[in-house]
């Protein structure tokens, strides 16, 4: 699906308006020479359908009255009424409006703050952001397998996935020595790829290239898509499994001694050994000691988090794992497990896409899969399903296991940011990805439920895309403040989940609405962060609304007048903007098939020999990181898979 000629140049004017005159403007962006490509990589065919409507709504004068009451088409507003139009929409009391606003403003930042071609963006040196160097030269740990031709294998199991989930049970079933076959959707980099560039990081790192979001660009997914999936680009961040959380998914899933037996406990402590988990390189940067003064300026505190990392320099550096450690100080799977398994034997192929799951006569027999535009089919005793939750369901259900249960249950630990400005240089995207936390008000109703505090590493698409707009000149004005802003974010543990649904084409979706209480956790959150921000010392503090709002210390205003003014923007879809980073529950596990997908030992209900081991397995969210669970998951359910073909 391609834009025309006209709706570019719709989107350019929109652009322009976004952006004002510069310099840089849009013509130095190259925003309308970009745009028709960012469009084709879209991944939702509706999404993309959906914006082209709205650009074309945008050259109807009609249309134009009711979207931002003013019958003139956007290209012919001059730059005061186009603001204005885009402030009318931004806060419009239709939903379908302010999504259609959100997917332009988003996109045309995206393209501001990015590059696609390993360049600066003429943007960086206004946001005070530092070009990358180049990376190492290092030889990679893996050498995945190249297809030239159509393939069938035969093995032992196929696992389909390479993360937190798949790289942990190809490891275990080789190492017990089975034969095992990787199927990994994206593309294998290692070190010397990595060049930090958040444009090609995003393309070639991460699922639909950042570009995901629920069906109403409520909240934006980002999860990662290459040989080692969440481990590449994840914060390092390895929390074991709160023993609150552990006794309530076996009395959730109506097991016995499951998450709190002996043998999840022994898969959690032999996975944090073999990723080296540890508190002695959580060096704090400028983000974490800022959220830690403040914390203890009101009488609370920060933890240390533990971190999958061995020799890590905790320098500036460290903020760009996100886009793949080149240091290989991070343990993520493609340095490990991977590693493991293929050492034993495990061929690992990337680039293949799995279409479905072969099932006959009730029992999964392999997979059927597109590498390089050719066909791979897979025959296995056993298939192991670590495709992560936003696409495991899909999967499922493409291969004809159409449950209630399959998709249900989605939880994603929506993040929303409260930022404070600084007088001295924070440098938001140096620094230890995250090295403090707080979970004071991790269960705000008796229940466990409720949120943490932590901070991330800020680069230029985040702010260029999801940022608060209210006019040009006060958006580029936000855009050069980076260098001296900190943001603290509300990570929420979801009570109420969505679902993962799949389109005719087999495409997947995610529909998902905070419900009112967990707005409400979320909303105290947000008070509590910029409480936290004020006593820090922030001169300026501001929210993560769609249109932005701000309160300066030296205004008068008291900070709780400020928080109602963010209470009255509202926490609902595309008035907050929300992030997700964990995706988890679309598979879950539990006894009764009518409300679970797998079983205690993760076998799909009802189809022998399939099973699922990634984070679709939660049976609720589980309001930390959830990389070692995961693992831990993994690692169980493998074990007893091994046991099982040996």
């Amino acid at each position: 699906m391609a834009v025309s000629k006209r709706e570019v140049r719709v989107f350019e004017a929109v652009a322009a308006a976004l952006l004002g005159d510069g310099p840089p403007g849009v013509e130095d962006l190259r925003i309308a020479e970009r745009f028709p490509s960012l469009f084709e990589r879209l991944p939702d065919r509706k999404l993309a359908r959906d914006l082209r409507r709205f650009l074309t709504l945008l050259r109807n004068p009609a249309a134009c009255g009711f979207l931002f009451a003013n019958p003139v088409p956007f290209r012919g507003l001059p730059p005061l009424l186009a603001e204005r139009a885009l402030r009318r929409m931004a806060a419009h009391r239709v939903g379908r409006v302010r999504a259609g606003y959100q997917a332009v403003r988003r996109l045309a930042g995206y393209l501001a703050a990015t590059t696609d071609d390993g360049t600066p963006s003429p943007l960086w040196a206004e946001m005070g952001y530092p070009e990358p160097g180049p990376p190492p030269r290092m030889p990679p740990t893996l050498r995945p397998i190249e297809f030239t031709a159509a393939w069938r294998w035969d093995t032992d199991v196929v696992v389909v996935g390479s993360g937190a989930g798949g790289g942990v049970a190809a490891a275990v079933l080789a190492q017990a020595g089975l034969d095992v076959v990787v199927l990994e959707k994206g593309r294998h980099l290692a070190e010397r790829d990595f060049t930090h560039h958040e444009g090609q990081a995003h393309r070639d790192l991460y699922q639909d290239g950042t570009l995901g979001a629920t069906d109403d660009l409520g909240v934006a997914l980002l999860a990662g898509s290459c040989v080692g999936g969440g481990t590449t680009v994840n914060y390092c961040t390895s929390f074991a499994t709160p023993a609150a959380v552990r006794e309530e998914w076996d009395r959730v899933a109506g097991f016995q001694d499951v998450f709190t037996g002996d043998d999840f406990e022994v898969a959690t402590k032999t996975v944090e050994d073999r990723i080296h988990v540890t508190t002695a390189e959580s060096t704090p940067s400028r983000r974490d000691r800022i959220m830690q003064a403040g914390l203890e300026a009101i009488g609370l505190g920060a933890e240390v988090i533990p971190r999958d990392v061995e020799d890590c320099p905790q320098d500036d550096q460290c903020g760009s794992c996100l886009m793949g450690c080149r240091r290989r100080a991070k343990n993520g799977t493609a340095v490990t497990w991977l590693v493991d398994a293929a050492q034993a034997g495990a061929r690992i192929a990337a680039g293949a896409s799995v279409d479905r799951v072969l099932i006959e006569g009730g029992r999964a027999v392999g997979v059927e899969a597109t590498l390089a535009g050719r066909p791979l089919t897979v025959r296995a005793r056993a298939v192991v399903l670590a495709c992560g939750a936003l696409n495991t369901p899909g999967v499922l259900q493409r291969s004809g296991v159409r449950r209630k249960a399959v998709g249900a249950n989605l939880f994603l630990h929506p993040v929303t940011a409260v930022w404070g400005r600084f007088s001295e240089p924070v440098r938001p995207w140096a620094g230890v990805a995250q090295a403090r936390y707080a979970d004071t008000s991790a269960d705000l109703d008796g229940q466990g439920y409720g949120y943490r505090l932590e901070t991330a590493p800020i680069h230029p698409a985040l702010p260029g895309a999801l940022l608060g707009w209210d006019g040009a000149g006060a958006f580029r004005k936000r855009l050069s403040q980076l260098p001296y802003l900190a943001p603290l974010g509300i990570l929420l543990r979801d009570r109420d989940p969505g679902r993962a649904l799949v389109r005719g084409d087999g495409r997947p979706y995610w529909r998902y609405r905070l419900s009112p209480r967990d707005q409400a956790h979320l909303r105290a959150g947000v008070h509590r962060g910029a409480e936290v921000l004020a006593a820090a010392g922030a001169e300026e503090i501001f929210a993560s609304t769609a249109v932005p709002l701000s309160w300066n210390g030296d205004s008068g205003e008291p900070l709780p007048a400020f928080l109602e003014r963010v209470d009255a923007a509202g926490y609902g879809p595309n008035r907050t903007t929300y992030v997700s980073f964990h995706q988890m529950g679309t598979a879950r596990m539990g006894a009764d098939r009518k409300r679970a997908v797998v079983d205690a030992e993760n076998r799909v209900h009802g189809v022998s020999g399939l099973y699922v081991m990634d984070a679709s397995c939660f049976p609720t969210s589980s309001g930390i990181n959830p990389m070692v669970t995961i693992e831990a998951i993994a690692h169980r359910g493998a074990s007893i898979l091994a046991a099982l073909l040996a």
